[in-house]
């Protein structure tokens, strides 16, 4: 994890300054802890006990040369797994302030939490789930993915920064994380509260970082896609630089990098580590033109005040967004996330200056803008990785040998994987390994996708990814093949699509719980991404190697075609065309899908995405839309009939 700027979050470096890491005196962790008073550290008791005898006598402070005695300098309740410990010396000036904050009410809570390399830990955002019990003792539930075995006796703070409780009890795997609440301490230790409340009315310092802290909250002005930091593996430095290159890049910079290595997950990574320095964030994927899903988002355009007029067309729209954000004052951050040569156009319009800090994501290098290439993980994090979601035990040789063949390449290690650890016969990499020597796959049609999809250079990657299809047994599975084709011939988003979305444009009507199911395993098998709970989604990469691999068919699609046909559709006198901008990337997905496939509906689907594009004012696309159906329409209809008569009508009007 990184450290989080200390200069724009003074509770932060607050927190980290009186936040300890206990070890034994050989060095193994046995707990967190922080200080109540300059000389007293407070932590759960069973780091220290179990049941009513010590099993550590003496330990070390993280950083310090002494060694401290347990015993017989301690305080604790025979009910709380909560003791107090006297130092017998002062070691630090700073405290945490045990005053309590009693209305929790579900609200968000900053958790202080350590990576191996302390002091370098950072601050993570938790929920606080409910009320509980545990040994009889009134507690909290708290979310259970930002803590892990080490961090009894962290202290944990509400949004406002005041002192919520301590972090006692972990389970080593799926359990939960549990809170002693912070009244605890003035019920059960009046005399320890009573001397940590006189030191911090004689210091001041922490209420001086509270209200630096508490001054200012980012306003978010579209949704950011969320990300738990601790699952990003071998990205520490690349975001130590990213960091460094936006500060230093005249406020624009791009960061490249070939698919699926990892680029947006360093772009949330950031905005979710350094966010609280920003006073605005927005962050917009382009999923077709980047003028159009500007001028779609509409969070982003109520955020600015910006109201679509009447007749307005999407370029127009855009460049009035444009303006507004670069009026704005404070310091803020912008991520325009796969963006393509549509950005070129824009760039002396997208805001800019001491205000703004724009990050740029691309496959492609767009000469236009300062650059950042993104490379391969190293060995060690690749290593990690694969570790993290395959259980199964390898050959450490092995091992490495095949995260070579694999290039280190992000997206690749997780789905082979996930694969592994799920595979019914496959046991070790060595067979995976020979697997993937034995079939080799068709180079010249990959080499065709990739110049007509994406960047050159990824031969290999989408050889592998294609045998990784072929090697899941998604064949035998007929419902999870069906569920992975619709889900490719989707948009790919950051966010992902939700759940109750699917289901309404696949008419899933009936068997809810086994789509939902069928969902979770494509992600339990790696085809699937979930950056959100109940929102799933398919990597640009996978939905490629999909089409590939298994083209869909039009039974299978039908029901998108269905879908998005009918929220393209434009009443010219009921209908603002504005409002038709966030279904185009959808229209544009599910037509480039079946673009092998001749079918009576398809004409509908490009005639009604065709009007909505002129009415937008994308004429060209429009156009291009007009003349393919037309020719649909010649070879399955009649001469003279009305569907063509229709579409000759449409493509005149964009002509014209």
């Amino acid at each position: 994890m990184a450290v989080l700027n200390p200069e724009r979050t003074p509770i932060k470096a607050l927190m980290k300054a009186c936040t300890v890491k206990l070890t034994d005196p050989a060095g193994k962790l046995l707990g967190t802890g922080f200080f109540v008073t300059p000389r007293k550290i407070a932590t759960c008791r069973h780091v220290f006990f179990k049941g009513d005898k010590p099993t550590v006598r003496v330990f070390c402070i993280k950083g310090q040369d002494t060694q401290f005695e347990v015993q017989p300098n301690y305080q604790a309740h025979p009910q709380l797994d909560l003791v107090v410990i006297d130092l017998g010396q002062e070691i630090s000036e700073r405290s945490v302030d045990l005053k309590a904050e009693t209305n929790w009410q579900s609200q968000p809570l900053w958790a202080w939490t350590y990576s191996d390399g302390y002091p370098d830990g950072a601050g993570v955002v938790s929920a606080l789930k409910e009320a509980a019990r545990h040994n009889g003792m009134d507690v909290y539930r708290i979310s259970r993915d930002v803590f892990f075995s080490g961090s009894s006796g962290t202290p944990v703070l509400s949004e406002d920064n005041r002192f919520i409780g301590i972090v006692y009890w972990v389970k080593e795997r799926d359990g939960d994380a549990l809170l002693i609440p912070a009244h605890n301490f003035q019920e059960h230790f009046a005399a320890v509260f009573a001397e940590n409340q006189r030191h911090h009315q004689a210091t001041g310092y922490w209420a001086e970082a509270q209200q630096q802290s508490g001054r200012k909250k980012t306003k978010y002005l579209t949704p950011i896609p969320s990300i738990a930091p601790r699952d990003v593996l071998g990205r520490d430095e690349d975001l130590a630089r990213l960091r460094t290159e936006l500060e230093a890049s005249a406020s624009l910079l791009l960061m490249n990098g070939i698919g699926g290595i990892g680029k947006t997950t360093l772009a949330k990574l950031y905005a979710h580590v350094y966010g609280e320095g920003y006073d605005r964030l927005a962050w917009i994927e382009q999923a077709g033109g980047l003028a159009q899903a500007i001028a779609a988002d509409a969070v982003l355009l109520k955020s600015l005040g910006v109201q679509p007029e009447a007749g307005e067309d999407l370029e127009t729209l855009c460049r009035r967004a444009l303006l507004a954000l670069q009026n704005l004052d404070g310091h803020n951050l912008l991520v325009l996330d796969n963006v393509d040569e549509a950005v070129r156009p824009l760039k002396d319009l997208l805001p800019h200056g001491r205000h703004w800090h724009v990050l740029l994501t691309s496959r492609q290098r767009l000469g236009a803008f300062p650059l950042m290439e993104l490379g391969k993980l190293a060995e060690a994090p690749a290593l990690a990785l694969f570790r993290k979601h395959c259980h199964k035990d390898q050959d450490e040789q092995a091992l490495r040998d095949f995260l070579c063949q694999l290039e280190y390449h992000t997206l690749s290690i997780e789905l082979f994987a996930k694969l592994l650890d799920a595979h019914w016969e496959l046991d070790t990499v060595e067979q995976l390994a020979a697997y993937l020597h034995q079939n080799q796959l068709d180079d010249e049609a990959l080499e065709a996708i990739i110049e007509v999809e994406h960047a050159r250079g990824q031969t290999t990657l989408y050889r592998h990814l294609r045998q990784a299809f072929d090697l899941s047994g998604l064949a035998q599975r007929p419902e999870l093949l069906r569920l992975l084709v619709q889900m490719a011939a989707l948009p790919p988003v950051a966010e992902g699509h939700g759940v109750g979305d699917l289901m309404e444009w696949l008419g899933i009507e009936t068997g809810k719980t086994a789509f939902v199911n069928d969902l979770r395993e494509l992600h339990r098998l790696g085809w699937l991404v979930q950056p959100e709970k109940n929102r799933f989604g398919c990597h640009r990469l996978i939905k490629t190697v999909v089409g590939y691999a298994r083209p869909a068919k039009v039974e299978e699609v039908m029901p998108l075609v269905e879908t998005f046909a009918e929220k393209l559709r434009l009443d010219r006198t009921e209908d603002n065309p504005v409002d038709k901008i966030p279904w185009v990337p959808y229209g544009q997905a599910v037509l480039a899908a079946m673009r092998e496939s001749e079918f009576l509906d398809k004409s509908v689907l490009q005639n009604n995405l065709a009007n909505a594009l002129k009415a937008l004012g994308d004429y060209q696309g429009a156009k291009a839309l007009l003349e393919k159906a037309l020719e649909s329409d010649e070879r399955n209809f009649k001469p003279d009939d009305p569907r063509i008569t229709a579409t000759k009508y449409n493509l005149g009007s964009v002509l014209k």
